[in-house]
Formats: C-alpha cells, sequence, structure tokens
C-alpha cells in the first residue's frame, strides 16, 4: 500500500493530478509555464498495486462472483408469525379473564329456575346460606349430606355454631343470586354469585373498615332422603 501522502503530483502527461493519498482523483491542473523556463517537478508517487478499476477508487463488479451468492431472504415470515403468537396469547387471556372480569363487574346475571327440581334445589342453598347468617344448626344439617360435614369438618352443632357465629358478626349485607342450574340424572348443579362485606381481609386479619368481596360458587346436590342436599361446594 502506498504511503506517499495527499498533493499534487505529475500524472505523466505534463498535467498535474490531485492524489488523496489513497486513490488518484479526476482533479487535474494544467500549469501554465513560459516556453523557455522549466520547473521542477514532484516525482510521480507509486500506484498501489491494484487493478484497472480500483485504481481511481471505483469498485468492479464481479459477474461470477454475484451469482454465486444466495438471493436475500424476506424477514417478513419472522413479523407475520411474532403477530400470530400476540394474537393467540390475547385470545387465550381473553377467554380466562373476559368471563371473570363480567362476574366481577355485574355481580352475575340472575336465573330464574325452571321446574319442580331446579326449584328444589335453589331452595336447598337458600336454606344452606340462611343457616349461616341465622346460625342455625337445624338448618345446616337439613341442607347438607353427612360426608359434606366431614368434610368441613362441622360434625357437630357446637362446632358450626362458633363458625357461622363469627361468620354472622364479621360479614354485612351478604347478597346471593342464582345465576345457574342443571339438572343431572344424578345431581344438581346450583351456581351463584354471592357478594358481601367483611371486616376481614385476604390474609384473614380483622380490619376497622369493611371490604367488598364477590365470590362465584358452584353447589353439587344429590338425593338425601326424601329430598336433595349440597355435597359439595367449590368457590372461585
Amino acid at each position: 500500500m502506498t504511503t506517499t501522502p495527499p498533493g499534487w503530483y505529475d500524472d505523466g502527461n505534463g498535467n498535474l493530478r490531485w492524489w488523496d493519498g489513497a486513490h488518484w482523483t479526476e482533479q487535474v491542473h494544467v500549469p501554465n509555464v513560459p516556453a523557455e523556463s522549466t520547473i521542477e517537478v514532484p516525482p510521480r508517487p507509486p500506484l498501489p498495486n491494484l487493478d484497472a478499476g480500483t485504481a481511481l477508487g471505483f469498485d468492479t463488479w464481479d459477474a461470477a462472483e454475484s451469482s454465486s451468492q444466495p438471493p436475500v431472504k424476506s424477514k417478513l415470515w419472522i413479523l407475520l408469525v411474532t403477530v400470530g403468537v400476540v394474537l393467540a396469547a390475547l385470545i387465550v387471556l381473553a377467554a380466562v379473564f373476559i368471563p371473570t372480569a363480567i362476574r366481577a363487574v355485574t355481580g352475575g346475571q340472575s336465573y330464574t329456575p325452571d321446574g319442580d327440581q331446579e326449584n328444589a334445589g335453589v331452595a336447598v342453598v337458600e336454606l344452606y346460606d340462611q343457616s349461616w347468617r341465622e346460625v342455625d344448626c337445624e338448618k345446616f344439617e337439613a341442607a347438607t349430606t353427612e360426608r359434606f360435614r366431614e368434610s368441613t369438618q362441622l360434625t357437630d352443632c357446637d362446632l358450626f355454631t362458633e363458625q357461622a357465629g363469627y361468620f354472622a358478626q364479621s360479614t354485612e349485607n351478604y347478597e346471593i343470586t342464582v345465576t345457574s342450574v342443571e339438572v343431572g340424572e344424578e345431581n344438581i348443579v346450583v351456581e351463584t354469585t354471592e357478594s358481601y362485606s367483611a371486616y376481614i381481609d385476604e390474609m384473614g386479619d380483622e380490619v376497622d373498615d369493611p371490604i367488598a368481596y364477590s365470590d362465584h360458587y358452584v353447589y353439587t346436590l344429590i338425593p338425601d332422603g326424601t329430598g336433595w342436599a349440597i355435597e359439595s361446594t367449590d368457590v372461585s
């Protein structure tokens, strides 16, 4: 590589051409020299070892090299896949959270039971609700099966009275709304939205100001004696 500094140098044709330190440029200067005078012209710098195309600073195009390079692939498919993944995630989130949000805002749409069995199932759930608010052990036992009482560890009236009394003192404005009833061959499923205010936070600690709650309950009833009774409950 040449190390000649930039400057005007003789191009071999009696003219001065500008050397930029790496390439000859198109700038040419024709000196106005008297016929009888002579000037001392600086020596011409050595040309770098370049081919004809790059001697003046231009890159050459090699058709063979160009044809061997793979074509540039579009990245549009990456964007489309990313958008598809995001949309799928949004659909899943909507399916999970929108029903919950609707229940939280509207409190659930009231359902009117139809037929004797649906009315019987709703009556049992309402009796169970009354037993807690009124601290009534007889209503509690009438509305539930023995297996349910064992699973909740409320096997006798003393235990129930203690729990129900604490519940009645710590809650107020309790409202129950039936949202659906399904009658099967061996059970009745009653769904409700139950809203209330409680002087207990989510950690079970007492608070001075009541906190509003709204829970979704699913009651499963089975035949018990001459009627129906609650076998299990699920809350969310």
